[in-house]
């Protein structure tokens, strides 16, 4: 099982690693820092938005609530 999620994993961080950063920088209100601030500050704008509504928080709060196991295989690292 482990291996299966890791090379699961690894497939998909191959062909959308570029996502899973926007993704991550998104939700935690980060965009700026890799994007810069363009014509009328559109991403400071998605930042402020993502910030207010505490996405990064929320999901800081969900990993509380998961069972042991979960939370483990979520980490999984060879």
């Amino acid at each position: 099982m482990r291996d299966g999620l890791f090379a699961q994993g690894y497939v998909h961080a191959q062909d959308r690693l570029w996502q899973l950063e926007i993704f991550r920088r998104l939700s935690r209100g980060r965009l700026c820092e890799m994007l810069g601030r363009g014509d009328g500050d559109a991403v400071l704008e998605i930042d402020k938005v993502s910030r207010t509504f505490g996405w990064g928080r929320l999901g800081d709060a969900d990993w509380k609530h998961y069972e042991d196991s979960t939370g483990t295989v979520l980490r999984a690292r060879v």
